[in-house]
């Protein structure tokens, strides 16, 4: 092997090793992309998970009232829905106050709900990034007339729940949280 040919093979064997390296780098960064993208729905999906525990266990009485704030804002995007809702429930076998909304922050928009003890302990857990909007809807079954309605209060439980959560500016929210969240509740006890 001359000079030549032996110059010639590390020259095509050096292409070979960056297009190898290149190509090892693009798989990485679409794991890295994957991955990402795989928790965000990982997080949204027990997101939801936890929010029909809570209304799932929803309870009504004497200073357990189930009430919904109904209130919309304008957007560049057009009026858009921004609900609160508060209930007591008693997931996980203690009664707690849970208030669900849209915080307008730093970083960006989410959903948070805020949890509340008879003990006075309070906790605020941050549900699910980039949301933007909520609606909340409650279907009444008073009086045999069914009707879904956009408020609530009082301590008579709805018979149903649905919420929407609407992404940031106009984006879908993540995956497991594009469909409403909809709960049938058993009558009170």
């Amino acid at each position: 092997m001359t000079l030549l040919e032996l110059a010639v093979a590390l020259a095509v064997g050096g292409v070979a090793l960056a297009v190898g390296g290149a190509a090892f780098a693009t798989l990485a960064d679409r794991r890295a992309d994957a991955l990402t993208a795989a928790d965000a729905d990982e997080r949204a999906l027990a997101a939801r998970l936890l929010v029909t525990d809570w209304l799932t266990a929803a309870r009504v009485g004497p200073g357990a009232e189930f009430s919904a704030t109904r209130r919309e804002r304008r957007t560049p995007a057009g009026i858009v829905a921004d609900d609160s809702l508060s209930f007591v429930t008693a997931a996980g076998g203690v009664p707690r106050r849970v208030h669900l909304f849209v915080e307008r922050r730093a970083p960006g928009p989410a959903l948070i709900a805020e949890l509340a003890s008879d003990g006075g302990e309070r906790a605020r857990i941050v549900l699910a990034d980039s949301i933007d909007g909520f609606e909340a809807q409650f279907l009444s079954t008073a009086f045999g007339a069914r009707a879904w309605r956009r408020t609530w209060a009082g301590v008579l439980r709805p018979s149903a729940v649905s919420l929407r959560l609407r992404g940031r500016e106009g984006a879908p929210p993540p995956l497991a949280l594009q469909m409403p969240i909809t709960i049938a509740l058993a009558p009170a006890p």
